[in-house]
């Protein structure tokens, strides 16, 4: 669970990070009982599964039963639109550029 992956030499973070991990720890704990069986739905479940077999993450837990901090989203409803009375200004249009037949000449050639 990373209780090792500390490789501090101060003796403060080693202590500071073995608090994380227990408190972590204590969270999957109290946890469990929030969790979603692994097995998807139309999957058959053994009947002779273990601990191991029930492991769980974090991810698992229901929101449902723990809460979200976010807020519930609104119905978007249908835009106003423009108005009746709104007429945009016509696009500015611009005359077509033709080539001409014969190219012009570069000015490295002019002699």
């Amino acid at each position: 669970m990373g209780l090792c992956a500390c490789n501090s030499t101060s003796l403060q973070a080693v202590e500071q990070w073995m608090r994380v991990c227990l408190l972590a720890y204590w969270q999957l704990l109290l946890s469990v009982d929030l969790a979603q069986p692994p097995y998807l739905p139309w999957r058959k479940i053994p009947t002779n599964a273990g601990p191991q077999d029930l492991s769980f993450t974090p991810r698992q837990v229901h929101l449902n039963e723990i809460g979200t901090p976010t807020l519930a989203p609104r119905p978007a409803g249908k835009a106003p639109g423009r108005a009746s009375s709104f007429t945009p200004t016509p696009k500015t249009r611009y005359p077509i550029i033709y080539k001409s037949k014969n190219p012009a000449p570069s000015p490295a050639t002019v002699t």
